[in-house]
């Protein structure tokens, strides 16, 4: 295939830079990829100590309210949260409060409801966090697959 370049000049695509171009993606693909689990993975994108201090339910139809007070310290690794470091969010420390409305009774809610709350509030807080710094992921992981790519080239030759 022969296309232009906007320059007056034709580029030519052969099978070995349609080929050298798919790998370069899929290997930026699989780094991004792989740098969203580990921010994922607590330990190893953040650290977290959470506390629920005090609940309060009412009813509310068939449904139940719960008002909680939570205590909760939570750290952000930097090499995946980069953007939330610079905006002086990387470190989350102090005591909240939260309104959590379960769609059960209150005898039902009481079972598992603080290791739900942690769940709920944590995860909540890592994928907002995530999103937040998916441009500094896409970037980091299309140059590191860049790097990949290069590296299998010199290999091969």
């Amino acid at each position: 295939m022969i296309w232009g370049n906007g320059q007056g000049k034709l580029l030519k695509l052969n099978r070995k830079t349609i080929i050298y171009s798919l790998r370069t993606i899929f290997f930026a693909g699989l780094v991004i990829f792989l740098l969203t689990i580990f921010a994922l993975a607590e330990g190893v994108g953040y650290t977290k100590e959470f506390n629920l201090i005090r609940v309060d339910y009412s009813s509310q139809d068939r449904s139940t309210v719960a008002n909680c007070l939570i205590n909760m310290n939570m750290s952000f690794n930097p090499i995946f949260f980069p953007l939330t470091y610079q905006i002086e969010q990387g470190r989350i420390s102090g005591t909240f409060d939260a309104t959590y409305v379960l769609p059960v009774r209150q005898a039902v809610a009481t079972a598992n409801f603080r290791e739900l709350i942690e769940y709920v509030t944590v995860n909540s807080l890592v994928w907002h966090e995530t999103v937040r710094n998916l441009p500094w992921l896409f970037v980091f992981g299309a140059a590191l697959g860049f790097v990949v790519e290069k590296v299998i080239e010199k290999l091969e030759d």
